[in-house]
C-alpha cells in the first residue's frame, strides 16, 4: 500500500516550491510571515518546507497572504494545498485535494473511503425498546389533547416530555390510576391543560407552528 502525504508535507512542498519559483529567501519568507503575525524566523520557515508545522485553517491562511505580498501573482489556500494523490488528514481520514478545496470553498462534501456506519453495524438504525414504547405511547388521547389546546402534536410532545418526562396520555393515566372513570380522566385531563397553558406563557416555544 502506498503511504499517503499528510497535509503538512503537502503545504510544505508547495511553501519551499513557491518560494523557490519567485526566487525568494527563507528570510524574505519569514520576514513576510512576521507581518502577517506568524512570529517565524527562517528555520521556523524550512520546518514548514518539511513538513514539520501542524496544518491549521490559522496558519495556512497567514502563509498563503505572506507568499502574495511577496508575488504580485498571488498564492491561494488552493495553491497550497494541490496534490496529485490523495491526502491523509489522520489516521481515518483521507481526501482529495479536490475535496479539500471544496470543504475550504463552503461546499459540503460526501468523503467516504470505506464502508458507512450502518453498512458496517446491522443494529446501526435499531432503536432501543424503552425510547421506541416512549414513541409509542403517543395516542389518540395526545392528538385529542393537541386539537383541544389548538397546539401542535410536536409541541404537545415537547412540552409534555418538559412537564413530566412522558406523554400527555401516560401522565393522565398515571394520575387518574387504575379504575379511573371517563368523568376523572376528563377532570386530571383539564387540570393538565391548565399546566400545559402555563408552561406555554412561560416556556420558550417559539420554534413550534402551531398546527
Amino acid at each position: 500500500m502506498v503511504a499517503q502525504d499528510s497535509l503538512a508535507q503537502v503545504i510544505g512542498r508547495n511553501a519551499r516550491a513557491i518560494r523557490l519559483s519567485g526566487g525568494f529567501t527563507l528570510e524574505q519568507v519569514a520576514i513576510a510571515t512576521r507581518n502577517r503575525g506568524l512570529r517565524w524566523s527562517e528555520s521556523r520557515v524550512a520546518d514548514l518546507e518539511a513538513g514539520r508545522v501542524a496544518a491549521n485553517i490559522a496558519t495556512l491562511v497567514a502563509v498563503s497572504l505572506a507568499f502574495t505580498d511577496l508575488d504580485s501573482r498571488g498564492v491561494t489556500l488552493h495553491d497550497l494545498i494541490s496534490h496529485e494523490r490523495p491526502i491523509e488528514m489522520n489516521e481515518n481520514l483521507i481526501v482529495t485535494s479536490e475535496q479539500l478545496g471544496q470543504l475550504l470553498a463552503g461546499d459540503v462534501v460526501d468523503v467516504q473511503f470505506g464502508p458507512r456506519p450502518y453498512e458496517m453495524d446491522p443494529n446501526f438504525f435499531h432503536v432501543k425498546p424503552e425510547f421506541q414504547a416512549k414513541y409509542d405511547a403517543w395516542s389518540e388521547t395526545d392528538k385529542r389533547a393537541a386539537k383541544t389546546l389548538r397546539i401542535s402534536k410536536p409541541l404537545l410532545r415537547e412540552v409534555a416530555m418538559s412537564l413530566w418526562n412522558t406523554s400527555f396520555a401516560t401522565e393522565r393515566d398515571r394520575r387518574a390510576g387504575r379504575g379511573a372513570n371517563a368523568q376523572q380522566r376528563g377532570r386530571i385531563s383539564r387540570q393538565m391543560f391548565d399546566e400545559i397553558r402555563e408552561a406555554l406563557e412561560t416556556g420558550n416555544y417559539d420554534e413550534y407552528d402551531k398546527p
